[in-house]
């Protein structure tokens, strides 16, 4: 049935565009693709067509006037204008190997107190919301057997009460695939507890709006653009920033910085680089005037937003994302995790269970 949908969706496209496919005998790059479903049509509207974007947004108005929610993986909730990447498959393999390296981690350093937190993206938080066809993963499910899998001395934090109980919020953003600082507080809420550290209300925090309006990739990959805008906003602690420098390397060279916020990186096209300067942060050294243990985080990007929260409950924070991880490189080769206190492993569920390079925390 869905493949049936997929081909009068595209059929019902080309009626649109047939004078752009007779440009693109003249502009276009060979023979038309054999289109066998929705992705297909993106391939052939990105590569054959000449005014591309102009395309793709013409396909996807075409597939709406069908009726059609789902644009390639992304579902959009007309209802409550937001975008949601869909997390509805996963290797078996990749996410069992990621499970066992942390606890191959922890069985090289067993006397670090190491803890685990498995943040659910968009599409578990709102999957009761969305049609059955959309296929979302039950990810609170899926979080508590990984919990099990994992070593029993490697603690887990569950955040997913946290965010759900806060969903109606504006927790996740509307465009792009992450999580934003509300929904980064929210789950600071349940860590931090855990780790041992005193919680800073919600009242201990100004907010700054920088007014900086945008549509993020899930648009841009859709090609739904008649979603409210995101905003980039900043949680400050009343009691001072605590941040003494904040050195990031992206793989080219290292930033060195005063804040963990960026507002030149509210210049990038990829404004999550407002948080530590750079989206693709493959490490970053944040020294605090807290007098505090030192802690290293291990994750995905997720932690790039949740790094100021940690800031006031510790001396120094290193964070690492092994996704930028040169091929040969090593996480021994960027710092000695010996010389921490607590370890910390903060993934969004979707990024841990399709990464496969996990066994570089040697």
């Amino acid at each position: 049935m869905k493949k049936l949908t997929d081909r009068i969706t595209i059929i019902v496209f080309f009626l649109f565009v047939i004078c752009s496919g007779v440009l693109a005998l003249f502009f276009g790059r060979g023979e038309l693709a054999d289109m066998r479903s929705v992705k297909d049509g993106e391939t052939l509207l990105r590569e054959s067509f000449p005014m591309g974007g102009n395309m793709k947004a013409l396909y996807t108005l075409s597939a709406k006037m069908l009726g059609q929610e789902k644009f390639f993986d992304i579902y959009y909730d007309e209802e409550n204008g937001r975008l949601v990447e869909l997390f509805d498959s996963y290797d078996k393999k990749k996410v069992a190997n990621a499970a066992d390296a942390v606890t191959q981690f922890h069985s090289a350093y067993p006397e670090i107190p190491t803890y685990i937190m498995l943040v659910p993206t968009a599409s578990g938080i709102y999957r009761d919301k969305m049609p059955p066809y959309s296929g979302a993963i039950d990810q609170q499910k899926m979080i508590e057997r990984l919990y099990r899998r994992i070593n029993a001395d490697v603690t887990p934090i569950d955040v997913w009460g946290a965010m759900y109980q806060v969903r109606d919020n504006y927790i996740f953003y509307r465009t792009e695939d992450r999580w934003n600082q509300q929904g980064a507080y929210a789950a600071y809420s349940a860590a931090v507890p855990k780790l041992g550290g005193s919680l800073y209300s919600i009242s201990n925090y100004d907010v700054e709006y920088t007014h900086v309006e945008f549509h993020g990739s899930l648009a841009e990959k859709s090609g739904i653009k008649k979603v409210p805008y995101d905003r980039i906003n900043a949680y400050r602690c009343k009691f001072g920033s605590y941040v003494i420098s904040c050195d990031v390397y992206d793989g080219d060279g290292i930033d060195n910085r005063t804040s963990v916020y960026s507002r030149s990186g509210l210049q990038r096209a990829d404004k999550y680089s407002f948080f530590l300067g750079h989206s693709d942060c493959k490490y970053a050294d944040i020294k605090t005037t807290a007098d505090g243990l030192k802690l290293l985080v291990i994750g995905s990007d997720y932690g790039n937003c949740f790094m100021p929260f940690l800031c006031p409950h510790y001396s120094e924070i290193t964070f690492v994302d092994p996704k930028y991880f040169d091929k040969d490189e090593t996480l021994s080769d960027l710092t000695d995790p010996s010389g921490y206190d607590q370890v910390l492993f903060l993934y969004d569920l979707k990024n841990f269970c399709e990464y496969d390079g996990l066994d570089k925390l040697k």
